[in-house]
């Protein structure tokens, strides 16, 4: 189970946090820069990768710009350390190890810069790292033996170039794929896309950009969260999250939200309280706690629907 598995699964939890959702604002999102060339049934996956893509370019931009980058573990490893473990796809163990180091040797290349845009060889692995994805957040082994069209690689490779400005403005530091410490831990997992300073990002490549009510309940629990952890992401790091948003990636266009638009801040604590209390009890009614997948430490090189 994860966030988004216990916002599907409870009713309660839905209505404790549509109850704090202050309402959505008017959206306007330019059309999209780039058109879905993958089929329907594989658009979770280029997604996925996209999400990995994203986060590549900001790390080099970042990091060329001389702006701390906090790197996480990636969920691809997560799934990766399942098949190893015999937990998930053990018969995948030789596949999976080689998706994962085609993966690392990809991102050295790109954020050393030997490669000014993501090549098609760098798409595909990214494509890989999103089968072991699915390993971990869904314990789907498939995935990984499908053959990728040529579709799914051309699609990458057109979001991969798309430019979005609002992402482009931290000057403090920048989190890429943060958690939540314990608060994480209580739902079952949840990690947000990225954090540039205060403002925390979701990346969803969707054809028809929408803030739903299951796009904001998300965002507001990532808050509730971070809040729950102490103000923090991952597990120890102060933040001072002034704002949350979508970053539309066909669109190139981010979608920002003021904590005080998204809720009544002043009643955060209570929301956290009651948030807390709820899952907790949906942990014992299912014989115990979530299960989370390990937090570990940051180091180098190494979610709802697309």
């Amino acid at each position: 189970m994860s966030l988004t598995g216990l916002l599907k699964a409870s009713l309660e939890l839905r209505d404790l946090l549509d109850a704090a959702l202050k309402p959505a604002p008017a959206l306007r999102v330019p059309p999209p820069q780039v058109s879905r060339l993958c089929s329907p049934d594989r658009a979770n996956v280029v997604g996925t990768a996209n999400d990995y893509a994203l986060r590549w370019r900001l790390e080099r931009y970042y990091r060329n710009k001389g702006v701390p980058v906090v790197l996480n573990p990636w969920v691809a490893e997560h799934g990766a350390q399942l098949s190893r473990m015999g937990m998930v796809g053990a018969q995948a163990g030789p596949r999976v190890q080689h998706l994962l180091e085609q993966g690392r040797q990809a991102h050295g290349r790109f954020v050393r810069g030997d490669e000014k845009h993501l090549s098609a060889e760098s798409c595909r692995a990214l494509l890989g790292l999103a089968a072991l994805d699915f390993i971990s957040r869904q314990g789907d082994v498939s995935v990984v033996f499908a053959e990728v069209p040529k579709e799914d690689l051309q699609d990458l490779m057109g979001l991969a170039r798309t430019r979005d400005a609002a992402l482009l403005s931290a000057t403090e530091r920048v989190v890429l794929n943060p958690h939540f410490g314990r608060a994480s831990e209580l739902v079952g997992g949840a990690d947000a896309d990225f954090l540039l300073d205060g403002l925390l990002v979701d990346l969803k490549t969707v054809l028809r950009p929408a803030l739903t009510a299951e796009v904001r309940r998300q965002l507001l629990g990532y808050v509730v969260c971070w809040h729950l952890n102490g103000e923090r992401v991952n597990e120890d790091l102060p933040v001072r999250l002034g704002e949350v948003g979508v970053c539309f990636g066909r669109h190139g266009y981010t979608v920002r939200e003021g904590l005080e638009d998204l809720t009544d801040v002043a009643g955060l604590p209570y929301l956290a309280r009651e948030f807390k209390a709820l899952v907790q009890g949906l942990g014992r009614e299912r014989g115990g706690a979530p299960t989370a997948r390990p937090q570990a430490s940051p180091r180098p090189g190494r979610k709802t629907p697309r």
